[in-house]
């Protein structure tokens, strides 16, 4: 008995010493809270379970999931009972009411997901540490981004811009990093021969990985930027540049 109520589960054996052995072993880590069934399991279980699973697999999103789960989720609705949670429970709309305040819907039903594959990894479990993995539905996410930046209004900006900034604007333009890797940037991870920059990964164990840049004018900009960049900046984007254009 767990919780009250009957559980099955093999001891693999055929000898009643070894099956009654097995038993007592259940029944001491289960006093103890050592033995998770369904009936005790969290959600901070689920998602513990979650987070191995990424790091095991080298999951891409593992960091920004763990900061997630760790500072938002978990002291939201890590301590109730899995058995207990579902997309109608009061503690999943108070969440999601909670975060629409603050973040878009597209954000939310990422948590959600990060949710969702909590619980199916804990079905997957033997034995099971929750009895189903309940399906937590999108939230409706607007349009669409729109308005990109042609090519002519591209250069009209381009030409008006404070040089300091033209490289990254044309790197930014071609490539399409975010305004924080593009200030890492260095220029050890310019590798003016092979046309390319070596991003490096935010945790300390990705290894660097290559963007190329094929376009004419990235690379006319960091030729030129590069024989005239500051001597007192390692960074890319610190520096006074002379292109005209």
């Amino acid at each position: 008995m767990a919780g009250g109520v009957r559980r099955r589960e093999s001891c693999k054996t055929k000898n009643r010493d070894e099956a009654l052995a097995f038993l007592h072993r259940r029944q001491g880590k289960l006093a103890s809270g050592e033995y998770l069934t369904p009936d005790r399991t969290r959600i901070s279980d689920l998602f513990q379970l979650l987070l191995e699973d990424y790091d095991v697999r080298g999951v891409a999103q593992a960091y920004i999931s763990t900061l997630k789960i760790k500072s938002i989720i978990n002291p939201a609705i890590g301590d109730i009972k899995a058995a207990k949670l579902t997309i109608t429970s009061a503690q999943v709309k108070q969440y999601i009411h909670q975060r629409l305040k603050n973040v878009k819907p597209s954000t939310v039903s990422r948590e959600l997901g990060l949710l969702h594959r909590a619980f199916q990894l804990g079905y997957q479990q033997d034995p099971l540490l929750v009895g189903r993995a309940p399906f937590f539905p999108k939230l409706a996410e607007g349009e669409p981004r729109k308005g990109f930046l042609k090519p002519e209004h591209y250069r009209n900006l381009l030409a008006e811009l404070p040089q300091e900034l033209k490289l990254l604007f044309v790197i930014a333009y071609h490539v399409g990093l975010r305004k924080g890797a593009l200030l890492r940037i260095k220029w050890d991870q310019v590798d003016l021969a092979c046309s390319c920059i070596w991003m490096q990964g935010k945790k300390a164990n990705r290894k660097p990985e290559p963007v190329g840049y094929r376009s004419t004018a990235i690379c006319g900009c960091i030729s030129k930027c590069n024989r005239v960049r500051a001597s007192t900046s390692s960074h890319a984007a610190r520096f006074r540049s002379r292109i005209s254009g």
